[in-house]
């Protein structure tokens, strides 16, 4: 009897006389399980065999899936199926919105949705966010994902959508017990490149565009702002420490924190240790919680990775990449981004990332041991008066003045650290004051902006300006 050997679909470390062997007394050759990772050394790179998520793409195949991984897109991790789960391409790169996951128990992807057919002509539509049959329309995702576990539901907002490739406010939800999208509470502003964090404590969504940062409320489908700070946003993500309540936004040369508990404004991450620069540099790297040894843990290409501890006074990353025994590397990471694909499987203790949809998909240990299928509980800390918010009170009298007339402006504030002044004025100002405008010419509006260690605030007056009287 004669046997077909394949070392390039061969499962890791089977030789070809075990393949024969086991050929003889089986039909089917030796496959990856759960306990493969569980029992993964610490330190240690796996390489789950025949892993491309092009094998269960839909048919007639189209190359442009690719970019469900590639194309700026992103992913987050069901604990209830314990599946990883991928959804993207938009823009020009792909119009499929199918929905992927990678489930850790059978180390198989799964298609759970199906294309909305009429999308992949591309003179079809207006670049919607929303399909004619409810569905979102693709999108570049980047860190616009997150699981729901008590709506056991995949959570969207933002993104890049087909053809036009505009930014939206859409938010949706598709509930993995139904099979069905539904749409929500749009998101404050229309967002391309937006990163989000689901917060177990709170039950919320907090998601950071642009220097502002939103919290989201399921349970009540709304919308609040927390902060607002420079606008960084290209190629960030975005982790919550969920013991600390610290939420990290890193990535393309930015690194902020902000306090979940005690509120207050996004912080500069003033980090040392190794992997410092590298996870800040990284243009959208990986970075999820790590329950087993409670830090976030992060991954910007090949075999290196960075554990971040929050517990001190000074933000602390250490090197946790591969021991000198390890063998399997990830390739680098794709070009633009890893955003929510590398994440934290607490049922085996490993992390899983995928890099490509014709790569195969990488498990990576941390820490020694197997895991629990319930993720380890997670303290709630004790409550913190938050710091007040600014308030500000801008008037101008009158409101009205002829041609060459005067006006003045007279604003007050609490809360407040510093004012600056925009529109028809500009340059900063006090807290408080007063401020004469003479020789108007034309109508105006006046903007001040304040801000304070508990956020910021902005308030606008407009001033009429009309023609002289004639003599």
């Amino acid at each position: 009897t004669w046997w077909q050997v394949s070392y390039t679909t061969g499962v890791s470390g089977w030789s070809a006389e075990t393949y024969l062997t086991a050929a003889s007394t089986s039909s089917t050759a030796p496959t990856s399980t759960t306990s493969t990772i569980s029992s993964l050394p610490a330190g240690h790179w796996y390489a789950v065999p025949n892993s491309n998520l092009t094998a269960v793409a839909p048919s007639p195949y189209d190359s442009r899936v690719l970019n469900v991984v590639t194309a700026w897109s992103g992913g987050t991790f069901d604990t209830n199926s314990d599946s990883l789960i991928v959804w993207g391409g938009g823009h020009g790169d792909y119009w499929g919105n199918e929905i992927y996951s990678f489930n850790v128990d059978t180390l198989k992807w799964t298609r759970l949705t199906d294309p909305y057919l009429p999308a992949q002509n591309y003179a079809f539509g207006t670049g919607a966010a929303v399909n004619p049959d409810g569905t979102p329309d693709s999108r570049h995702s980047y860190g616009g994902l997150a699981y729901l576990p008590n709506q056991n539901a995949l959570w969207l907002t933002g993104g890049s959508t087909w053809r036009s490739g505009n930014g939206t406010a859409s938010t949706m939800e598709f509930n993995f017990g139904t099979s069905q999208w539904n749409s929500v509470a749009n998101s404050p502003q229309g967002t391309t490149d937006l990163s989000s964090a689901y917060d177990p404590v709170t039950g919320n969504v907090y998601a950071y565009w642009c220097g502002w940062l939103w919290e989201y409320s399921p349970s009540s489908n709304t919308w609040s702002t927390k902060t607002q700070g420079p606008c960084y946003s290209d190629g960030i993500v975005s982790a919550i420490d969920p013991v600390h309540q610290k939420m990290i936004i890193i990535g393309n040369g930015q690194a902020f924190i902000y306090d979940i508990a005690h509120g207050g404004g996004i912080q500069n991450l003033s980090a040392t240790g190794a992997g410092a620069s590298a996870m800040m540099n990284a243009y959208a790297p990986g970075l999820a919680y790590d329950s087993a040894i409670g830090e976030l843990v992060g991954w910007a290409g090949g075999g290196s990775v960075y554990a971040l501890d929050l517990s001190g006074a000074q933000p602390t990353w250490k090197d946790v990449s591969a021991v000198s025994s390890n063998t399997v590397s990830p390739p680098a990471t794709s070009a633009h981004g890893t955003y929510g694909r590398w994440q934290y499987a607490p049922s085996v203790n490993a992390f899983v990332v995928v890099n490509g949809a014709d790569q195969n998909v990488y498990f990576y240990k941390v820490s020694s041991g197997g895991g629990s299928i319930t993720p380890t509980p997670t303290p709630t800390p004790t409550p913190q008066p938050s710091t007040p918010a600014p308030t500000l009170s801008l008037s101008a009298s009158p409101t009205t003045v002829s041609s060459g007339g005067s006006t003045t402006l007279t604003w007050s504030t609490t809360n407040a650290t510093a004012c600056t002044a925009s529109g028809a004025w500009s340059g900063s100002q006090a807290t408080s004051g007063s401020q004469t405008l003479t020789n108007l010419q034309s109508s105006a509006t006046y903007t001040l902006s304040c801000t304070g260690t508990g956020g910021s605030t902005s308030q606008s007056t407009s001033v009429s300006v009309t023609a002289a009287p004639v003599p």
